[in-house]
């Protein structure tokens, strides 16, 4: 028997006790810790190499476009060849890793499971977002995925600095300097 002091007592606890939930709890320490090797070893995600993978599919589930500055999930779906379907971590809510996948942004930037476009409009104009997507574990994998852009959206500018002077005031100025070089060369 020993004594165990969870901050608001003390608690008895069988010392069997203790070495039995000892693994679990560390085990689950480790989980929620982010660990991707414990993860795997607990079965809460899997590894890509280890699937035979036949297809591949990228999406974007909040929706068809994105405005300047906002961040957009990504989503990609494998199948295997008897049908099953795995789809990544985050946003997806399954059991790939991004790590397993080799994503090449265009335009955005990409960070594990979401792109962003950058801040300034004048950057992107006229331009269309573009992941490409491959798995280096099934070099045969690809995909492809277009990112349309919006701009119907609220914002601020914010136009910061010194003001300058006014354009008469300068005029005016030049033309006195002009009058008083003027009466200097005659003198």
């Amino acid at each position: 028997m020993s004594l165990l002091s969870l901050g608001h007592g003390l608690v008895l606890v069988s010392s069997r006790r203790i070495s039995f939930f000892t693994p679990l709890a560390l085990a689950a320490l480790f989980g929620l810790c982010g660990c991707s090797s414990v993860k795997v070893h607990l079965g809460m995600t899997v590894r890509l190499a280890k699937i035979p993978v036949t297809t591949i599919e990228a999406s974007m589930p909040n929706g068809a476009a994105i405005a300047p500055g906002e961040k957009a999930p990504l989503v990609v779906t494998f199948t295997t060849p008897d049908g099953k379907t795995w789809v990544t971590e985050g946003k997806g809510k399954g059991k790939v890793l991004w790590n397993d996948i080799t994503v090449q942004p265009t335009l955005v930037t990409f960070k594990k499971g979401t792109f962003t476009l950058p801040r300034d409009p004048r950057t992107s104009e006229g331009k269309i977002g573009h992941i490409d997507i491959a798995v280096p574990s099934h070099p045969d994998l690809h995909a492809a995925l277009d990112i349309p852009l919006r701009y119907n959206y609220p914002f601020k500018s914010n136009y910061a600095g010194p003001s300058g002077t006014s354009g008469l005031k300068r005029y005016r100025r030049y033309e006195w300097n002009r009058w008083l070089a003027r009466v200097h060369r005659s003198q």
